[in-house]
């Protein structure tokens, strides 16, 4: 499938910030399920510092504000052509050790309830096993847009039985982590055409499984990915692979505004 992006992200300060650093993941790599014909990055009132990859193998774009400035605005688009592999999202283990996924992190601590909603669904077939958690996650947790923040943890999703797609990634990642199984959360686009989640970056989680590989499951869809994902980035949570995040010192009223264009070509 050829899909054609447009993802832009405007910052407004009622007055200039004496310092802002941001850190943007935006841009897709090439691998054996996607190819990416044509990417582009382009940035109004920062200036990029460096161009790098990280510890988890995402290209990294660090930009500083201008001087003066009173907005940024970060835009990426570009032509990527991805083929449907049946889930499988890599072949390799990664860059990074991974017994690096089977750790907990703040956002994916579990508590009693993940516990037993990860127990509930333990089999000795590892790729039925992780079905029926995808299964069990969607049918317990409706998605509500609003109902949660960015700093909401998988333990406080599951409780509220409300969230995002990035609160049912977490809740998933807790639950496979626990079932002694390396997880890690994957960011990207995908055409949503009626299905949760596509008016925005979506996210989904990724299980290394012996002989296969990362294989992909969308909670919020509840499906494996196929020629519809794009993928972006992938860490052990949200806040390894969030499109933009930084710092920022003087500034008062931030407004963002952000607007996604994922369409078949």
């Amino acid at each position: 499938m050829r899909i054609k992006i447009q993802h832009t992200s405007r910052y407004k300060y009622k007055s200039p910030p004496d310092f802002v650093l941001q850190k943007v993941r935006l841009t897709p790599l090439s691998d054996f399920r996607q190819e990416v014909e044509q990417w582009q990055l382009n940035v109004g009132g920062a200036t990029t510092q460096v161009t790098s990859r990280d510890a988890f193998g995402n290209e990294i774009v660090l930009l500083r504000a201008d001087a003066d400035t009173d907005s940024i605005e970060v835009s990426a688009q570009g032509t990527i052509v991805t083929s449907d592999t049946k889930g499988v999202m890599e072949r390799s283990p990664g860059v990074m050790p991974l017994f690096v996924y089977t750790s907990f992190t703040e956002l994916t601590s579990p508590n009693d309830e993940i516990i037993a909603l990860a127990e509930s669904t333990r089999k000795d077939d590892h790729i039925d096993m992780l079905h029926r958690l995808m299964d069990t996650i969607a049918e317990t947790v409706e998605y509500e847009p609003g109902a949660t923040h960015v700093g909401t943890t998988a333990a406080d999703a599951l409780a509220g039985k409300k969230g995002v797609c990035q609160d049912l990634t977490h809740i998933f990642l807790a639950a496979a982590r626990h079932l002694d199984l390396p997880a890690r959360y994957t960011s990207g686009y995908f055409v949503s055409g009626n299905d949760k989640g596509g008016d925005a970056s979506h996210g989904w989680a990724e299980v290394f499984v012996p002989d296969l590989g990362w294989v992909g499951f969308d909670p919020t869809n509840r499906r494996c990915p196929d020629e519809r994902y794009v993928r972006i980035a992938a860490g052990r949570d949200y806040t390894d692979v969030s499109p933009v995040s930084g710092v920022r010192v003087g500034a008062e009223g931030e407004r963002l505004t952000v607007t996604l264009d994922v369409e078949q070509q």
